[in-house]
Formats: structure tokens, sequence, C-alpha cells
């Protein structure tokens, strides 16, 4: 059975915890959803919704303190929309078994009848054994984005010898072979755990990196608990919480499935599971008790950006509109960038963070280096100095050139620890700088007070390390160190260790894109270190153009390494990677749909907004970034998981599953075929469409030539033969000739549509369509395409309609192996054809032969077509440049006579991708 009426709305707005609003939406005004963009090419919008709300108590006025929601409604408080389509109160009385549910969908068990039973208040289970479970599912009830909420209430008082798994909720149950578990673990030290398993013929595939553990509850004999788990395309979510509070807002696990071949993309039941780990040793059999199941399609959620109140002149008729946006409109706020790499590796440093830190990222204007730590500014005294004028550390924002000019640093006092670390950023003009310049110069409360890397004209310019006691006599003198460092990218580090009563010393250096790095260590014999006082930069100032930046003293020792991917600016980092690391360092909830081990290396993440760097992960892997529609959060899907998709719904045209209006659009809106992708101030790559489909030529010129249609993307990918990709990728989508539809409607309170309205609810950006059966409106081939966005309108009563602007599919047919064809493009009928001939002479105007059917009788039959009619080919024969094929004629429909020279190509051409 799939997804039935009535449906009931849920609104909900997170008033300290979810809290349901439904009643206060007005029925007369539809509540409206927009999501998505317009083409391929274009980035997708904030999610919208707007809706009116009664406000004759005044609660939705924020500024009113008699509301019930003062204190609570404000800006970007969030909201959600769902569509109720199960419940179970388990207010009947059933033995053997769960009978039906509250809301008309009868249970199935798997398990003895005798272990499942409603007593008129809860639900339960009963597990007999160890290592064994049972479980119950919803019977002809399907759903692919789906949320499920069910109470659970503990009747163990100790779990004992091994772990028990209550409530574990499946989701997209196929059978009891194929399907998503947000598995409950309840362990011998009470706590709640979470783990996300796939299961795939059988088979368990665990798909969270580690188990979850709830915090700040237990497992308590009696004490009610309320699990929740949710899907949305491959990402699947789970959290617990005491029954006695509200909904919380985060979710305590978010795992996406990333697993391209296994991933379980068809709608599925849900259902509860009840499980006895081996090992455990509670008396048995063990009693599962749950109530109030909840079932939900989750259609939009965001945070309210604007909220209007009005009335009517007798002020009984008030009312609130209200518009809810999605993350990306926050995000897209304000200007200010991200800090650099480097600087963002510092400031979070958790184990050994800096005691004094200089970014010297300052602006021209400074006068001094300020700090990132609050502690005192790095003054410049003497000479000059260019600000933020040197930017090849890409790392960072532009760093100074000392001009002669040198900076004092004063440390923080702190509790010394035995050690000290002092790292900077420097870059020596190839011509290398002053003989013997003391570059950094670093003061300390021990017996060894002076400690100085300077610099030596040999070899390309080299390092010397010296230090000095405390009536200034030289006590160390490494000699030349680290040669050839002129012209180089250099991170610096300076590592002193109290050994006893010695100090052992490091010297290293990593150049900006090496493989490795070098360094000097020895021990000073004898010595003391104490606590760092100050540092010092460019002593004597007597350098010029030599560049300095991030300039740290820690406490600790860490590796030089630890920093390697922050010094390189991230470079060659895959742009799934990327993106799921950004959300992860802005605590913003994100997922996956794809593999991200096959998304596109990246250029340097240099110094831009969130938003834009974001975006920059999807321009470089030519895939999408949009916001998830359940729950506050972003998802990044893949190029190659937009490839060759199977359909997320295909509608009968003639059956009436489609509501007017249907629209072709045949314009030259999408229409690209002269490209230039540029890395960020770096290589281009131009892919220019010289013949074929809407080519550069001019129309008078070439039957299929358009003119041409120039663009100039940007896509920060790590080497420029990546350009290619991208560019001929981006041709490649502009000259396509399919029709696109700006509106292709769906009305889900149609009983046409009642037996695919599961999986019209599951399409999302992305995606592909599919309407059969159009001949009516003269078309003769599905309309095939990728689902970019849509309006969603729907009210409590009566109305739920669906429009989906749409571009081509074509595009995406992306060549599988052993499961579809390449396009044979030169090809054309070798004589005139009556509208019943099925012997047909094809002509081949290149090397390039059809299969014969003789060789390759198990690809045999397949569809062709030639000037619109659709053919099945059942039997080719011959090798030479003409061959002839036997077909059954006008399979879609299409009646007509042919003339030769009419070309001859698959009924659905595919392509090569990567």
């Amino acid at each position: 059975m799939a997804l039935r009426f009535p449906r009931e709305l849920v609104v909900e707005a997170y008033l300290n915890g979810w809290t349901d609003i439904t009643d206060q939406v007005r029925q007369s005004d539809p509540v409206s959803i927009t999501r998505g963009r317009s083409n391929e090419q274009s980035k997708v919008a904030p999610s919208r919704l707007s809706m009116r709300l009664d406000n004759t108590t005044g609660d939705w006025n924020p500024r009113n303190p008699l509301g019930a929601y003062y204190g609570l409604l404000g800006r970007n408080t969030p909201f959600r929309v769902s569509l109720r389509v199960a419940n179970d109160e388990f207010t009947r009385i059933q033995s053997n078994g769960w009978g039906t549910s509250s809301s008309g969908d009868p249970w199935s068990i798997q398990g003895t009848a005798s272990q499942f039973a409603v007593n008129g208040s809860a639900a339960t289970q009963r597990v007999a054994s160890t290592a064994t479970f049972v479980n119950a599912w919803l019977t002809n009830f399907t759903a692919y984005n789906v949320y499920v909420r069910i109470n659970y209430t503990p009747t163990v008082t100790d779990v004992t010898g091994g772990p028990i798994e209550p409530a574990t909720i499946m989701l997209r149950y196929i059978n009891h072979l194929n399907y998503y578990q947000m598995r409950v673990i309840a362990t011998t030290d009470e706590q709640y755990q979470l783990r996300v398993l796939r299961l795939f013929g059988g088979s368990e595939h665990i798909l969270s990196s580690s188990t979850i553990t709830v915090p700040s509850l237990t497992h308590t004999n009696g004490q009610t608990v309320c699990i929740a788990a949710m899907i949305e395309g491959r990402t699947l979510f789970g959290k617990v919480w005491p029954a006695t509070d509200p909904e919380p807002f985060t979710w305590h696990a978010i795992v996406s499935d990333q697993d391209d071949l296994n991933a379980l993309m068809e709608p599925g039941s849900v259902g509860i599971r009840s499980g006895v780990a081996g090992g455990n040793t509670n008396a048995k059999p063990i009693t599962f008790t749950y109530d109030n199941l909840d079932v939900r399609v989750m259609r939009m959620a965001g945070e309210l950006s604007e909220i209007t109140q009005d009335w009517d002149e007798s002020h009984t008729n008030k009312r609130a509109s209200v518009k809810v946006e999605g993350p990306l409109r926050r995000l897209g706020q304000g200007d200010s960038p991200l800090k650099s790499t480097l600087r963002r590796a510092y400031e979070t440093e958790v184990d050994n963070p800096p005691i004094a830190y200089w970014p010297c990222e300052d602006g021209p204007g400074a006068t001094q280096l300020s700090s990132a730590v609050g502690g005192p500014p790095m003054a410049i005294i003497a000479g000059n100095v260019d600000l933020a004028s040197f930017t090849k550390f890409l790392c960072s924002a532009p760093l100074p050139l000392v001009q002669q000019s040198r900076w004092y640093g004063p440390v923080p006092n702190y509790t010394p620890t035995g050690k000290i670390q002092v790292r900077f950023l420097m870059s020596i003009p190839a011509s290398g700088t002053t003989d013997g310049a003391i570059l950094c110069q670093m003061y300390d409360t021990g017996t060894a007070p002076r400690w100085e890397v300077s610099y030596d004209t040999d070899f390309g310019g080299c390092l010397v390390l010296k230090a000095y006691d405390k009536a200034d006599a030289e006590i160390l003198n490494t000699g030349i160190q680290l040669v050839g460092r002129n012209g180089k990218l250099t991170l610096v580090s300076l590592e002193l260790v109290q050994d006893g009563s010695d100090v052992d010393y490091n010297l290293l250096i990593f150049d900006v894109g090496a493989p490795a790095g070098f360094f000097h260590a020895a021990t000073l014999a004898n010595r003391t270190i104490g606590r760092a006082v100050n540092v010092n930069i460019a002593v004597g100032s007597v350098m010029t153009d030599v560049a300095f930046g991030h300039i740290t003293v820690q406490g600790q020792i860490t590796s030089l390494f630890d920093q390697l991917q922050e010094l390189n600016a991230w470079a060659g980092e895959l742009a799934g990677r990327r993106f799921e690391r950004l959300c992860r360092e802005n605590n913003i909830p994100s997922g996956i749909f794809g593999n991200v081990s096959t998304t596109a290396p990246m250029g340097p993440q240099q110094v831009d907004t969130l938003l834009d760097l974001l975006f920059q992960c999807a321009e470089a892997e030519q895939g999408i970034l949009c916001e998830f529609l359940s729950t506050f959060g972003l998802l990044f899907r893949t190029r190659q998981s937009l490839y060759a998709q199977e359909s997320r719904f295909t509608l009968d045209y003639a059956a009436k599953q489609v509501a007017p209006p249907l629209l072709p659009l045949e314009d030259d809106q999408a229409t690209i075929n002269d490209v230039t992708a540029r890395q960020p101030g770096g290589s281009e790559f131009r892919a220019v469409q010289l013949s074929g489909p809407l080519n550069v030529n001019s129309p008078w010129e070439d039957p299929d030539g358009v003119g041409r249609y120039e663009v100039s993307v940007v896509a920060n990918v790590h080497r420029p033969h990546q350009l290619a990709d991208v560019a001929t990728w981006v041709r490649h989508l502009g000259t396509i000739i399919d029709a696109r539809f700006r509106s292709m409607t769906v009305n889900l309170r149609a009983p046409t549509v009642s037996g695919v309205a599961a999986r019209v609810l599951a399409a999302d950006i992305g995606d592909r369509g599919v309407i059969t059966n159009v001949a009516q409106i003269d078309r003769y081939q599905p309309i095939d395409q990728m689902i970019q966005g849509y309006t969603e309108t729907f009210n409590t009563a009566h109305l739920h309609v669906i429009k989906f602007n749409a571009t081509p599919y074509a595009g995406y047919r992306i060549f599988v192996l052993d499961e579809d064809r390449l396009e044979h493009d030169d090809s054309s009928l070798a004589e005139d054809l009556t509208i019943t001939e099925t012997i047909v002479d094809v002509a081949n105007h290149s090397v390039t032969r059809w299969i014969n059917s003789t060789d390759h009788a198990a690809h045999f039959p397949f569809n062709a077509q030639f000037g619109g009619e659709e053919v099945t080919v059942t039997a080719i024969s011959g090798t030479g440049a003409v061959q002839t094929f036997t077909v059954v004629r006008s399979v879609n429909g299409v009646i007509k006579t042919h003339t030769a020279g009419t070309a001859v190509t698959l009924a659905k051409s595919v392509y090569l991708g990567r």
C-alpha cells in the first residue's frame, strides 16, 4: 500500500523544544514551500516556507509580554513541516501479534507470534535468548525519506553480562534481508548508544565509524525514553531523550551511506526491532515495551526569517504571516571571510594552544601586529614594513615584508613546562638577504637565555642556530644547516626541551608543497631554558623584502606535520572531504549523497566567506550543494551520484497522474557551447562545440548551429588538467537538445496518484523523474528530466500540489560498463522506408560498425530511432559499410515514412564520463 490520505499536516516551532503549532495554521491560506534552483549551472537558493498563523491570542507577537511564546520566539527560531503518514497509540488488545495500527496499517512480524502483544496502552516484544532478535513492521506501507519516533520503557533493572538492543528503528525495510537500522544499545554500564547499519542481502554493514554514546541519559527500569530515527537520501539521523522532555533540536547521530553500489535507494516500510546481544545474563525472556509510534514524511526545516502581523478594523481577526528559510540564507548574510587555514589551525589547537600568537595578517593601516590569543601585540620598531603585501603563502592572508624594520613580541607570563616551541613562516627572496641577519630571536628565563636563528648566504641560503648565556657569551653555534632557503616558502620550528640538566634542541623546516621536512638536532649540556619571555623578528633591522608571519610560542612540542594540511591550505583535498570538514569546523550538520572518495581534488582553500568556500566544493565537483529538507543542515551531492539514476518517480500522463499545467519550454536559456574554465588566479581551458548539436556556427551556415553562447566558470581544482573535465562537462550539458520543463505538476490528492505518492514525495534536487505515455501532447518519447527544484502547496484540509522545475536528464545518461551502449553517431538510412518495412539497410559513414546479432546475441534486442520513430532492433547482419537491421516499427507510436540519409541513433544516447 502506498501513502494514503488523509495525511495530517504537522507544523512545529522550536519553542524550548519542538512544539506542535498546527492548530494555529490558517487553513484558508495554503502553506507553501519553495526549494531548489533554476538549472544545473545556478546555485541552489535557500528553501522558503510561507504560511499564515492565527494570532488572535497575540502569541505570535514576539514583543508581547503576555504571549505564550514571549522570550522564545524571535529571529531564526527553527520551524519544521511534515506529513504524519502513520501512527500507533497501541490502545487495542491484541495477543500473538500487533494487529493493525491506529492509522490502519497492519503489522507484520518476524519471530514467534507469542512474542508479540498489545495490552491496551503499549505494545511488547519478548526475546527469549541471547544473540537473537524479533521485529515488527508496517505491512504494505512505503516511504523513502521518513521520520520515525517511538517511546520505549525499560523493564530491566540492570543490564548484565552483555548489552540489550531495544527500539532499533528499521528504515526502508524491503524485507528481512534488506533495510537500514538505527540500532539502540543499552550497555552494561546503563548507557544508551546508537549505531547506524545497513542490512544488505542479509549481511550487516556498520555505517557509523564508531558507536555514538547518548550523553547524560541512563537506562533505568521504568524510565521512558523517546527514540527518533530519520533518513533523507543516503543520510541517517538518530537521537534519544527522556520522554518527560520535549524533543531536542540536535541529532546525536548523523551518518551517510557512501556506498554507491549497495546503498538502499528504494522506498520501504518502517519497523521496530528488539534484540539481546551475546553474553547477556539477565533473566529471560526480556520484555521490551513500546508506545506512541509516530511516522512522518518531513517536508521542510528552516529558521524564522520574517514575521509580519496584521488585523482587521475590529482587531478581533489577527494574523501573523511567517516566512521561514533554510540555512543558506543565514550563511549568505554578511561578507566576513573565514580566517586563513593556518590561523584557524592555531586558534583551534586543543592539545597545545599557543601561549603567544601573532598571525601578522594585519591590514596596511596597522601600526602593530595584533595577538590572536589575547596577549600583547608585537611592536614594529624602527625601519619600515610593507603590511599585507606578501601573498604567496596560500595558507595565510597577506603577510608583511620587513623593510629594515624589527619586531618585538612580549610573551605573556605562564608556568614553565620545561619545553618551548617557537614557530614562524618565512620567505627569503630568491636573491637572498643580508649575511648574518638574525631572522628570529627568543629570550627565556633559563641559563641559556637567548636563542637566535640567523641566515647565512652559503649554499643558496641556510640557517644557523646560536645560543648565548647571561653574559652574552656564545654557548652554541651549529654552523650552517638546512641549506637552500632562498626563494622558498618555509615553516620554521625551534624546539627546546629541558632534559635533566641539559637542553635538547631541534631546528626544523618544512617547505610548502614539499614531501618531507628537514631538521638539525643535538644537546646543549648543563643549561636550562625556563619560560619564554619575548620573541624578536628581523633583529638588527638589516633585511628587506623578507616575509614573516604566524609567529607562535607554545609550551609543548608537537609534530611539525600536525599542521601540514593547513600549511598547504588543504591543496589536493577532495571536494566532498572539504565540504565535510568546513561543515564540521563550523558546527553545521551535514550529509553526503554519493561517495566522497570519487570527488574532485581541490586547489588551496583561500580566505573567503564560508558560503563561497562551500559552493567552491560543488563547483569543483560539478555536483550539488543544497540544504537538508528534513532538518537544519547542508547536503552535498556528488557528480557521480547524478549519473545513470533509476527514476525517483515514473508518472503516467495518460492515466492522469500529471496535473495541468505540463509546460515544456524550448528556449536557449540553458544553451552553452563555448566554455572557459579557470582556476582562481591560475590556468584555464576552453571547450568549444565546433560541430554537432547546438554548435557555435551560425544557423544559416550549419543546420545544427545556433551561434556562440559563451560562458566562463571558475573551478578551484587542484591540477590544471582537471579544467578540461570541468569545461567539457559544462559544454556537454549546455548542448543537450531536449526540452526543459518549467512546470511538471502533481496533485497528490488525485486518486490516480495514490500508487506513486511515496515516490513523488521522495523526489528532490538532482533526482530523475520520468513521465510516460505523452502522445496526447505530441511527444513520442518519455519525458526524462532532472529535478532542479519545486514548489509545494498544501493546507490542513484538501490541497496538496507539487510543481517541479526540471531540466533534461539526457546529459547524465553516462556510460556504465556492461549496462549501456555507447552512441554510434555516424549512421543513416541507406534506403527510403515505407511505414511497414521491417528490414532496414543502415549505412555507416566511418569505420565504426554496429554490433551484429551473431556475435553479440546477448545484447539484443535494443531500441534505436530514426526521424523521431523509435524501433526495437531484434537482429543485425553484416559487418561492412552497410548493415541490415531487423526491427519492430513504431514502438513509440510514431508511424511515418522515412527517406535515405535520415540519421540512425540509439533511442537513448549515453555518454562516457568520469
